[in-house]
């Protein structure tokens, strides 16, 4: 991600954990009578300390995932807010948009301003994968990581399978140490 997303992210941690203040109980006022003002319109540096605005970013990379394994076509942010039924004022759009942009795992194309799932491998299918795996052995730079893998394809273990009952590939598990 982003390190200003980072910084932004770790700044409200530390904010959230050293301000923690009782709720207050409501007492009916004359003031309440009147009519409710206008909402309140946060500024873009407000919308990135909102606890909501990682769960926005991380829902629209993942429909935008599903969406590329299915039929790969770019989307409008309008068409993503609608499809993952966000609501969103016009500050925290233009902030999500820009958390896109930014975003290593999504393309951007600035002339039809739509929205693409952007995977490691550009794989469409068991050719595309045999070839980027040739071309990784024949270079000397190993195998591939599972999840990238899985990332291309709608139905990924059909093609794995495939793949490994052939003695094509082979899946080797990886020991974690920390």
């Amino acid at each position: 991600m982003n390190s200003n997303l980072l910084q932004q992210h770790a700044a409200f941690k530390k904010q959230a954990s050293s301000a923690i203040v009782p709720k207050q109980a409501k007492h009916s006022s004359p003031q309440a009578n009147e009519p409710s003002k206008k909402r309140f319109k946060p500024d873009t540096k407000s919308v990135a300390s909102n606890p909501n605005t990682f769960k926005w970013l991380k829902l629209c990379v993942d429909r935008l995932r599903k969406r590329y394994q299915k039929e790969r076509k770019p989307i409008s942010i309008d068409e993503l807010i609608k499809m993952t039924g966000l609501d969103l004022d016009p500050h925290e759009k233009a902030w999500l948009s820009g958390a896109l942009k930014d975003n290593q795992k999504v393309s951007y194309d600035r002339e039809k301003d739509k929205f693409s799932f952007k995977p490691v491998y550009p794989l469409h299918n068991k050719d595309d994968l045999l070839n980027v795996l040739r071309e990784h052995y024949d270079n000397g730079m190993g195998g591939l990581l599972e999840g990238d893998v899985r990332e291309c394809f709608l139905k990924p273990d059909e093609v794995i399978n495939e793949l490994t009952s052939e003695q094509l590939v082979s899946i080797l598990q990886e020991n974690y140490r920390e």
